[in-house]
């Protein structure tokens, strides 16, 4: 859910970074006015509870844990860029994680996302899904989902890993080339479903008489 939410975050903040800071373009002036009034757009009024239930499903601790690992990453494509001959202090480690909690704090986080509850649900509903995610059943799917989604998500990718193989020759098999040595040159393993291996002979195999 909202821990997915923030590693996709995580992932899209970390950009290629230029060889020199110098290279990196500048934001028009023209774009700046454009991002204030999508900001303020998106200012819609937030229902009663609504920012409880953004701190029941968006905890401080899941924030912490994604900002470390969004700063962790920058550290690391900083310091491992190519070609780099800067010096670092002993402390960069914190000043990144300083510039990284800048660009998303948590309070802003909460904010966002008790916007995004308040426009798609009803204030019953978000009174509702409080009170679940304040049971005991609620702390448990909070707990156990993460893990859940992550195995099924395993299951799948090797699910398909076992039968993509299958899947592209069937749908090969009734395919036709225009030139049948250049397709099976040019597609050596795609071979139609039940069809024999060509038989190998032994390097030493002498030529019957």
């Amino acid at each position: 859910m909202i821990r997915s939410i923030l590693a996709a975050a995580a992932l899209s903040l970390l950009v290629p970074l230029p060889a020199r800071a110098a290279d990196a373009p500048a934001v028009p002036a023209a774009a700046r006015p454009a991002a204030a009034k999508a900001g303020a757009e998106a200012a819609v009024p937030v229902k009663p509870q609504a920012a409880e239930l953004a701190r029941l499903m968006a905890s401080r601790e899941d924030w912490t844990r994604s900002m470390e690992m969004i700063a962790k990453d920058t550290q690391a494509q900083l310091q491992g860029h190519p070609g780099t001959k800067l010096t670092f202090p002993k402390d960069f480690g914190a000043q990144v994680r300083a510039e990284i909690e800048k660009v998303l704090p948590y309070e802003e986080l909460v904010g966002m996302h008790a916007r995004e509850l308040s426009a798609v649900y009803s204030e019953k509903e978000i009174a509702d899904l409080v009170a679940f995610f304040r049971s005991p059943l609620g702390q448990k799917y909070m707990k156990v989902a993460p893990q859940e989604g992550e195995k099924v998500a395993q299951l799948t990718q090797q699910r398909f890993g076992q039968k993509m193989p299958e899947v592209m020759q069937k749908l090969t098999a009734g395919l036709k080339h225009p030139d049948p040595k250049k397709a099976e040159m040019k597609h050596p393993d795609l071979k139609p479903v039940g069809a024999k291996p060509a038989e190998t002979k032994p390097a030493d195999a002498k030529p019957a008489k």
